[in-house]
């Protein structure tokens, strides 16, 4: 069912809200500790602002959160949950906040939502951020509204917030508070002796108190019965080592009673409670499995396309707590999941794993020319990255786990996270690499792509490597005059070109521009793009004519391959501008970038790298006709857009930071040319240290076609 307010209506809900779990109407004590939540909170303290919530698994800190969102459901307007177990699902969170508060320009990248999210709640403060399940505090950081106008509330295990939070230590129950919940939610009145004997087996953890009473309630069982059944199992699994040869937990204890009593129900929830457990640990959607169904195991499959069958297996898992089943979301604890997991014998759980991994392959299509396909991704992710990760310490199907790796890294390469993009991409690739032969086809395609995203990063030492192995892998299968070979002869060529190896790149790119146009025939959007990168050769050689030559045509067979306003002609028409510049022709260029500024602006929003590269080369025209402050304002507007999309130390901000150094120089700002450049030297030097074949050289952005 839908989440409730306190009065049991969802229409007394905050306007924007999406809190995954219903009221708990068993909630007990933590009076003090949400009091003093409110009043820090309020204390006029920006540092209190942010508020972590902090202590072991199970303890009750994600319904500490989830209590104080509905006790204070009329202080806000918007309260937004973040599962952030991963930067990438906090990233996609945010996305989907960016959505609902009208902040998603069209095919945006997720920083730049980010920033539009953060500006959107600086200027109110009728809101609460809960961050869930944090694994460091370096992932969300990036994350508070810097104003700290609203609240933020964290959940986490880690206790290192030192100077950026006020942090909340969470502590099991005291014995009486665990007694008494013990009586209350299971209805019986037992004498205390056996209720405190099965807290203090409990550790007095809310959860397996929970879990304990949910069982005692539904069997109606007595306290002494209960702990008889619980120390004969414990027995049992003491004389029978499990298979990964560890005493069993007394907490684990709790939901085995349970999970036993649910397979003697209904065998067929069990089965869907466990491939759940290798999903998504924030939720597994009742959508996706209606839409994955046909890539479910049999007996799941059967369950999910029988509504009955299905509606009786989720109230069987309610009942006895090891489910929470809404109509759209079937949630599982992590120390819940976690038991699913580890109660099987090694075939099972390797077979359930492949299963997840299955599910997820089947569902995650990523196609980047298909924006359609984008909002479908975004949806599956979580459940692609929780079952890889599951997959890889099991050394599950290497191959299929490998292959839904690498789609999930070009997918958040599209997405502009080339940081996650690549630390993906680099276990497809070295998981690929132990599976196939050294010749495979696929690994080629694996290493162009995580080229792709190390050349993003400024990485071109490895993106170099990673292209060079591509394409000898595809010289050697396809042969030369092949689109396989001309698609990664035209990305190392952008590496080249960028590492200052112009001939080499021109090179390339000719070798490419001949394939493809014997391939596609001399109309086709892979001529006009390879053209362009050609073209932007010519002219860093210093042929002028001809870059201008091949400028031209690239932009008459994109407009109309890709029509007038599509992001291809934008970038032509960018390089082209630079060209008509170049060749004095001051005012056709400025005409031109300005068109190009118009149409990226249109498809990816203000704050956008595209952007950034049109404001430089705008700026740089009027700065030729002596226009120093409305060229000052571009110069600063791109270096801004730069910073936040790839860091303050990447190559591109070295090239923003000269432009606008020469500016202020020619017009006059000594003192603040010299500041540009002393910044840009600086983070040359720092990047010499680390890799000093990339030093000092200028970020020259232009938009290259990387496939």
């Amino acid at each position: 069912m839908p989440a409730t307010s306190p009065s049991g209506s969802t229409s007394d809900l905050p306007l924007v809200w999406n809190l995954p779990l219903s009221r708990n109407l068993n909630f007990t004590g933590r009076d003090d500790l949400l009091a003093d939540l409110e009043t820090a909170f309020h204390s006029g303290d920006d540092r209190s602002r942010v508020q972590v919530v902090c202590g072991p698994p199970g303890v009750g800190k994600t319904q500490i959160a989830a209590e104080y969102a509905y006790r204070h459901t009329k202080k806000f307007v918007m309260v937004w949950w973040i599962p952030a177990e991963s930067p990438v699902t906090i990233a996609e969170s945010f996305a989907k906040l960016a959505g609902r508060l009208g902040e998603l320009p069209p095919r945006p990248g997720l920083d730049v939502l980010r920033e539009n999210v953060l500006r959107a709640l600086d200027k109110r403060d009728d809101w609460l951020l809960i961050f869930d399940n944090v694994a460091a505090p370096e992932h969300v950081q990036s994350y508070f509204p810097p104003a700290r106008t609203g609240e933020v509330l964290v959940t986490t295990t880690r206790t290192d917030w030192q100077g950026t939070a006020k942090v909340t230590d969470v502590l099991p129950w005291d014995r009486i508070e665990s007694i008494t919940f013990l009586r209350r939610r299971s209805g019986h009145r037992d004498n205390d002796l056996d209720a405190s004997r099965i807290a203090q087996a409990l550790n007095d953890l809310p959860l397996a108190l929970d879990q304990a009473a949910t069982y005692i309630q539904q069997a109606n069982v007595s306290f002494s019965t209960y702990l008889a059944r619980f120390e004969r199992h414990w027995a049992e699994l003491l004389r029978h080592a499990r298979d990964l040869g560890e005493r069993p937990s007394t907490v684990a204890m709790a939901w085995e009673l349970s999970f036993q009593e649910v397979a003697r129900l209904d065998p067929a929830a069990i089965d869907l409670v466990t491939l759940c457990a290798f999903l998504s640990p924030d939720g597994v959607e009742r959508d996706f499995l209606r839409a994955s169904v046909g890539f479910l195991p049999m007996l799941v499959s059967g369950l999910v396309s029988d509504g009955s069958r299905m509606a009786g297996a989720l109230e069987v898992l309610s009942r006895y707590s090891l489910a929470d089943a809404s109509n759209a979301m079937i949630k599982m604890h992590r120390l819940v999941a976690g038991q699913a997991r580890d109660r099987l014998a090694a075939p099972n759980r390797t077979k359930w794993c492949e299963a997840a991994v299955r599910v997820a392959a089947g569902s995650f299509h990523f196609d980047a020319q298909d924006v359609s396909t984008w909002s479908r991704c975004a949806e599956v992710l979580p459940h692609a990255l929780a079952a890889v990760g599951y997959a890889e310490a099991m050394r599950v199907a290497p191959v299929l786990t490998a292959e839904l790796l690498n789609g999930i890294g070009a997918y958040l390469h599209n997405r502009g996270e080339y940081h996650e993009a690549r630390s993906v991409l680099e276990r497809a690739l070295n998981l690929m690499q132990l599976s196939v032969e050294e010749t495979n086809p696929r690994l080629a395609a694996f290493a162009n792509d995580l080229g792709r995203a190390e050349q993003k990063l400024g990485e071109l030492d490895l993106a170099q490597r990673h292209f060079e192995m591509a394409l000898k892998i595809d010289e050697a299968t396809y042969g030369p005059d092949d689109p396989h070979v001309a698609t990664v002869a035209n990305n190392l060529g952008t590496c080249l070109r960028v590492r200052g190896e112009r001939e080499a790149a021109r090179q390339q790119f000719e070798w490419a521009l001949g394939v493809f146009q014997r391939h596609y025939g001399p109309h086709h959007g892979k001529v006009a793009s390879v053209m362009n990168n050609l073209a932007y050769a010519l002219r860093g050689l210093g042929d002028l004519p001809g870059a201008t030559r091949n400028f031209q045509e690239a932009l008459r067979i994109a407009e109309e391959s890709d029509g007038p306003s599509h992001p291809n002609v934008a970038s032509i028409l960018s390089n082209l501008g630079v060209c008509l510049r170049l060749a004095n022709q001051v005012d056709s260029a400025r005409e031109v970038l300005e068109k190009a500024l118009a149409i990226d602006i249109a498809v990816y929003g203000e704050k956008h790298p595209n952007v950034a590269r049109d404001l430089s080369h705008l700026g740089e025209a009027l700065q030729d006709v002596g226009h120093f402050e409305a060229a000052k304002e571009k110069f600063e507007r791109a270096l801004k857009i730069t910073e936040a999309v790839y860091g303050s130390d990447h190559l591109a901000v070295i090239g923003k930071l000269h432009e606008l150094g020469r500016l202020l120089k020619a017009s006059g700002d000594v003192d603040g040319a010299i500041a540009c450049f002393e910044r840009a030297a600086e983070i040359s030097k720092q990047r010499e240290e680390r890799d000093a074949r990339q030093t000092g050289r200028d970020a020259d952005d232009f938009r290259e076609t990387l496939d």
